[in-house]
């Protein structure tokens, strides 16, 4: 992906390319809320086109102004595909490209400044050395399930373009009672009719004890197989509140494919 054009180049093309791929495309919508006052942060708008393997997602703002916009390629097999996020309150992008030998992570100012670092693709799939990069979480997780009843922790690497390293991380099953409050009562609100059996919960933090104390766990609750709540540290920043915590709740049209958050 790395592309060399203009970041604001990219906002420009973002909504064309919303409006063109929506016939051949299935949708997600996610509703972001601020973990403290639930009010509405921003709207994620995803688009998957099953014909080139590509997803693309359109941030936005309350009053419909673009914060970031972000393409995905499926193409290679695994948890981690293509992907690059652009900015707009600082102009900037950050990405991955994963390629045979190595996985290359970057940063991008709109000036055509880049730094990168490339890291030795010495991953394997279904291994606690597994690589998992931004969309590819979900995919991840499913696979995790998959003809599973429950299951116990597992670890995995997670990457982080914006730093351009590896975190490495576990992800663990857990019960209904040990849901926190505020995912279980946004839970309770957006799904008050649905069966407890169909849902599953899981929680993911940093390996490293420091890093625990030091960020906010993510919450990811499934119904019937299908992402529906994400409690989290957000991936979209602002001028005026930076990174915040957030519940994102997904609501998806047919046949459609993973979130991307």
């Amino acid at each position: 992906m790395n592309t060399k054009k203009p970041i604001s180049t990219m906002f420009v093309a973002a909504f064309f390319s919303l409006s063109m791929n929506a016939a051949h495309a299935s949708m997600i919508t996610g509703t972001s809320f601020d973990r403290s006052s639930l009010k509405v942060q921003y709207i994620e708008q995803h688009q998957h086109n099953s014909m080139n393997k590509t997803t693309t997602v359109a941030y936005l703002s309350p009053d419909n102004r673009l914060l970031a916009y972000k393409e995905v390629l499926f193409t290679k097999a695994g948890f981690c595909p293509s992907f690059e996020i652009y900015f707009a309150h600082n102009k900037r992008s950050v990405g991955i490209t994963p390629k045979n030998e190595e996985i290359l992570l970057f940063t991008r100012e709109e000036n055509g400044k880049q730094n990168q670092k490339a890291i030795p693709n010495v991953f394997k799939t279904g291994e606690s050395d597994t690589l998992v990069c931004d969309a590819g979480f979900d995919n991840f997780v499913r696979e995790q399930i998959s003809g599973k009843t429950y299951i116990a922790e597992h670890s995995f690497y997670f990457a982080l373009p914006n730093h351009l390293t590896l975190l490495k991380m576990n992800i663990r099953e857990i019960k209904p009672p040990d849901l926190d409050s505020k995912t279980r009562k946004f839970k309770e609100m957006n799904c008050s009719q649905c069966e407890e059996n169909d849902f599953r919960y899981f929680i993911i933090e940093p390996e490293n004890w420091l890093y625990r104390k030091l960020t906010s766990p993510v919450t990811l609750v499934y119904h019937k197989n299908q992402l529906l709540i994400f409690s989290g540290r957000s991936n979209i920043a602002s001028k005026q509140h930076g990174i915040t915590d957030v519940i994102i709740f997904y609501e998806y049209s047919k046949q459609t494919h993973a979130p991307s958050h």
